[in-house]
């Protein structure tokens, strides 16, 4: 017969056991996790044409990527032939939306919970931060890129993320115009890392609006949610 005490050896073993297996199974994760983590930045680093649209966007306001972009919405409106992109900018503005769909699968990874915030955060905040300070890069990541501008949000890009969410709000705005649409859902402006509400508002209150909140994160008097950033 198995004595009290037996038992209780046994089953202190096994909870030991347990323990040991759960212990040694959640350091090979990190393990696993901070080497798949490494070779994504080893990656991210040493691709050439991400190198050169890094090199430029150092240049800020001065930068290549701005001034092509503001060209290619201008031909947008013209659609002059003689005026057209030479190959070598339709090109580099490619490797430039290779670059920031790369930012696309993060905000993707981040979202489903395979990667951390702070992860993100620490490897690729101060690219994601570029893209969004850059008057002419943010409007084109805001109506093209639409998870970068989430991800800057979740990284707390909170004055330049309520900027980019504002050109969103426009665009849809237009769009629902031309479709002679009553209403439309706007994002929530003020950029909370935690807030991604969306709005129905009437499109003839829109204009009148400016600007879109979700109750209880509307900015004080005299004050825009950028500001309390």
């Amino acid at each position: 017969m198995v004595t009290a005490a037996a038992t209780a050896g046994l089953f202190t073993m096994a909870t030991l056991s347990a323990v040991v297996a759960f212990v040694t199974w959640r350091r090979q994760v990190r393990e696993q996790r901070g080497r798949w983590l490494t070779e994504l930045l080893r990656q991210f680093s040493n691709d050439r044409s991400f190198k050169a649209i890094r090199s430029d966007l150092y240049q800020e306001e001065r930068c290549q990527t701005s001034a092509l972009l503001t060209r290619k919405n201008e031909l947008k409106l013209s659609r002059a032939a003689d005026q057209a992109l030479t190959h070598e900018e339709a090109a580099f503005l490619m490797r430039f939306d290779n670059y920031v769909g790369f930012f696309e699968l993060i905000e993707h990874l981040v979202a489903g919970k395979q990667m951390e915030v702070s992860d993100a955060s620490a490897m690729f905040g101060w690219y994601v931060g570029q893209l969004v300070e850059n008057e002419n890069v943010r409007d084109e990541v805001a109506e093209n890129f639409f998870p970068v501008v989430e991800l800057a949000r979740r990284m707390g890009y909170r004055h330049e993320a309520a900027k980019a969410l504002g050109t969103c709000n426009r665009l849809i705005y237009e769009a629902a115009s031309e479709a002679s649409l009553d209403a439309a859902r706007f994002y929530c402006e003020c950029g909370k890392r935690t807030c991604d509400k969306q709005l129905g508002v009437m499109l003839t209150r829109y204009p009148v609006v400016g600007r879109v909140y979700a109750r209880r994160h509307e900015p004080k008097p005299g004050r825009t949610a950028a500001d309390r950033a």
